[in-house]
């Protein structure tokens, strides 16, 4: 007691203000080291004007969850959604992994290619040394699987410049991952549907659905390329009475109608890519009228993420995890002086003095070295009644002479992205007790459900200690 007592007043030797008075509380920080023969443990008090609470536990936040469609290669059952969690410096080759596992049903990780689409093309090769955190949370991500996946594998000069007698560092000349050892090569067919202007003769294509990653032999002809298309698209898509035609276009993500050569289905010509690369580029054109494509083309196959994976969680919850141990990672590691080294030490937070007003921040804002991101996780907040007696340390919980149970007085809400976004709020007035919406200039009266209702908005909240209640707020309930 003496020591946070201590602590509280060097702090308003420095800073005294009614600001203070209001804001400030005091945290107790525990430390200890890992090692059972150090034992060394520090002790700290420390003010805050605001307790900052993750919307997950220390575990959860060195995981991300993945959300990725599965096409197989041999399965009729089409797109499959698929999510799996992963640790955050987990490799490219780890997820995939864990979606085979996760899948299950003789998948197999050497097998399969992961891409992104965008814009209906595939716009990125994610290789196997890449670390997951360059995933972000609105990425959309295909794997495919096939008997052969070398042809999509990055050979060492394509992925650092080097002549074609040389190889990575990690890799051996000569190695069966390599994409010239494999008897196949890679097909990329996007597709598109062929759409005629009702203003004149003029016609255009329109990209639908996603791209099919498949391999076939090096021997290949054209009409094997149709056959090997039309049992996939039967497979995927139960296109038996759907027209289409196939032209080889370049290997740009967009790619120009000049450089594309519609393909004889009767044709005989080998489709062996020449010069170094292993794999081709073509496109499926649908014929007819959108209501005439197969209905599984049109759909949707992936889904919408809302960084949501956990649903919605109360603030009690947020709070019992911040005052739960936790190990800090080797990123945060604390300086024991006993050992002498930096320590992947437990740390314990607890609250010892509980201010008049008290301001709680939902980490909603995620930053890796890779990425940005808002949290849009659901916290259930109550109005009402918000009881700080669990989360206080043993010795304020015993000399507590004021109840340190609040009720929400305002919520500061935060609508869009990181990229760009617009802040509003919610009041509740002194004057006459009731609770106001606040858009810039625009002030409005709501209700109490109204504010309660905003689970995915709400960014800071601004709890009242009961014995501090304006009296129009009439007393506790």
């Amino acid at each position: 007691e003496e020591v946070a007592a201590e602590a509280l007043s060097a702090y308003h030797a420095r800073s005294k203000s009614r600001v203070d008075d209001l804001f400030v509380g005091l945290f107790k920080s525990v430390v200890r080291c890992p090692d059972p023969e150090c034992g060394r443990t520090s002790v700290t008090f420390d003010p805050f004007l605001s307790a900052k609470l993750s919307l997950s536990s220390s575990a959860e936040q060195r995981q991300m969850a993945v959300n990725l469609v599965v096409v197989r290669d041999s399965d009729s059952s089409g797109y499959q959604q698929v999510t799996v969690k992963v640790h955050k410096e987990a490799s490219i080759k780890e997820l995939i992994k864990a979606v085979a596992e996760e899948v299950g049903a003789g998948l197999k990780a050497s097998n399969c290619i992961l891409v992104e689409i965008l814009s209906n093309k595939v716009y990125k090769y994610l290789e196997d040394q890449e670390s997951v955190e360059t995933i972000q949370s609105q990425d959309k991500l295909l794997l495919s699987e096939m008997p052969d996946a070398r042809p999509f594998c990055k050979s060492g000069e394509q992925r650092w410049g080097l002549p074609s007698a040389h190889n990575s560092p990690d890799e051996e000349i000569g190695t069966d991952d390599q994409p010239s050892s494999s008897s196949s090569f890679g097909v990329v067919l996007y597709q598109r549907r062929a759409v005629s202007s009702s203003y004149s003769s003029f016609s255009y294509t329109r990209d639908v659905g996603v791209p099919l990653l498949m391999t076939i032999p090096k021997d290949a002809t054209v009409r094997m390329l149709y056959k090997k298309v039309e049992r996939d698209l039967q497979r995927l898509f139960d296109a038996e009475d759907a027209e289409w035609k196939i032209f080889k276009v370049s290997d740009s993500k967009y790619h120009c109608s000049s450089d594309e050569q519609l393909l004889d289905p009767e044709s005989d010509e080998l489709l062996h890519p020449q010069g170094k690369e292993s794999r081709l580029h073509f496109a499926i054109e649908w014929q007819g009228q959108e209501d005439e494509l197969p209905e599984k083309l049109s759909q949707e196959p992936f889904s919408r993420s809302s960084n949501n994976a956990d649903g919605e969680v109360e603030l009690v919850r947020l709070l019992q995890m911040f005052v739960q141990e936790e190990r800090l990672s080797s990123e945060d590691a604390w300086y024991c002086s006993r050992c002498k080294e930096h320590k992947e030490a437990f740390k314990k937070l607890e609250f010892h003095h509980c201010p008049p007003v008290l301001v709680l921040q939902l980490k909603r804002f995620q930053y890796t070295r890779w990425s940005r991101e808002r949290l849009n996780n659901p916290v259930a907040f109550p109005l009402k009644n918000l009881d700080l007696r669990p989360y206080l340390t043993a010795s304020a919980a015993k000399r507590s002479t004021v109840k340190p149970v609040y009720d929400l007085v305002a919520v500061s809400k935060h609508i869009g992205s990181l990229g760009g976004g617009h802040y509003v709020a919610f009041s509740r007035s002194s004057i006459d007790g009731a609770w106001y919406y606040f858009d810039d200039s625009t002030v409005r009266r709501c209700s109490e459900e109204e504010v309660s209702s905003d689970k995915v908005g709400a960014y800071v909240l601004f709890y009242i200690r009961q014995d501090h209640r304006p009296e129009k707020f009439g007393g506790p309930s």
